[in-house]
């Protein structure tokens, strides 16, 4: 039997191969880094777009609170001394005013100067003779005179997750007399998920009125 002898490629096939294994190698080299590059693009890409988002978020969430601050504070321009001393005229002073359902699903409520709250709206969440000096907010207001947001606790009257923004109460010099405080009640729905509406919200409509109430 004749064995057939064995024919090395020729130099041609070699060069011709070897291109086409460099070729294939390349290519695959260029995919591997082009895919690379394509992904770590898309994150960063994505990271600026979830940063942007945060901070357009962050902005409205700012907006939303000093909306509800300012309101507070002109809300709070118009109860004086004779109001706090009369709990009867102040908690039917506080039920008339339009800036309760319309900024605080969680109700208002004011306080004395020891904490213990004397007016509540609504009615129901029983927060009068309850006392909120251990609240960081409230105790900012009478304390230091100073508006604040509080951290989220559970409230004392409604018995659900809330935060509150407090605001000082004065009397025409100045010493602060109480506070008047605003509650968001998280488990209801509130303005952190109706952002674009309560954004629209013109503060002239939402301040307490004046008129006849004594205050």
């Amino acid at each position: 039997m004749i064995i057939p002898s064995f024919q090395w490629p020729s130099i041609k096939a070699k060069v011709t191969l070897l291109t086409l294994v460099a070729l294939v190698v390349g290519l695959w080299s260029l995919a591997f880094v082009a895919s690379r590059t394509l992904h770590q693009s898309l994150l960063e890409q994505l990271g600026r777009q979830q940063k942007s988002t945060v901070a357009l978020m962050a902005d409205q969430f700012d907006d939303e609170l000093r909306l509800r601050t300012k309101a507070l504070e002109a809300a709070a321009t118009t109860i004086s001394p004779s109001a706090m001393a009369n709990a009867l005229a102040l908690q039917a002073g506080i039920e008339k005013g339009p800036v309760i359902p319309l900024l605080f699903n969680g109700g208002t409520y004011v306080v004395r100067p020891d904490g213990t709250a004397i007016a509540s709206v609504p009615v129901s969440a029983e927060r009068v003779g309850l006392n909120y000096m251990d609240r960081d907010h409230v105790a900012a207001a009478l304390r230091h005179g100073v508006s604040k947001v509080g951290q989220v606790n559970v409230g004392k009257g409604l018995k659900t997750p809330v935060f509150g923004i407090a605001v000082p109460i004065r009397a025409a010099q100045g010493e602060v007399i109480g506070a008047l405080v605003g509650a968001i009640d998280l488990s209801k729905p509130n303005f952190l998920d109706h952002r674009s509406t309560a954004s629209t919200a013109k503060p002239a409509a939402i301040c307490w009125s004046r008129r006849s109430s004594g205050w």
